[in-house]
C-alpha cells in the first residue's frame, strides 16, 4: 500500500507530494523535483496543507494549479 505525504523544502518553502511506500524506508518523488539535492524539509499535516498557498504548491505535483490560471 502507498500514501501520499506532503512536505516542504526548507531552502525555498516549496511544498512537494512524496510517497511513502509500506515496509520501504524512505520517501519516493518524481525526478523532476530533484528531491535527492534539496536537503532538509518538513513533513506537514493535514491541517497544515490547508493553510498552503497556491504558489507555494511544486507545479510539478500539482499540475492542475497552473492550468486554473
Amino acid at each position: 500500500m502507498t500514501t501520499t505525504v506532503y512536505v516542504r523544502d526548507i531552502s525555498n518553502r516549496r511544498v512537494h507530494k512524496r510517497i511513502k511506500e509500506d515496509g520501504v524506508r524512505g520517501l519516493y518523488s518524481l525526478e523532476a523535483d530533484n528531491a535527492d539535492d534539496s536537503g532538509a524539509f518538513e513533513v506537514l499535516t493535514d491541517a497544515e496543507m490547508s493553510d498552503v498557498e497556491k504558489d507555494d504548491l511544486c507545479r510539478r505535483c500539482w499540475p492542475s494549479v497552473e492550468d486554473a490560471e
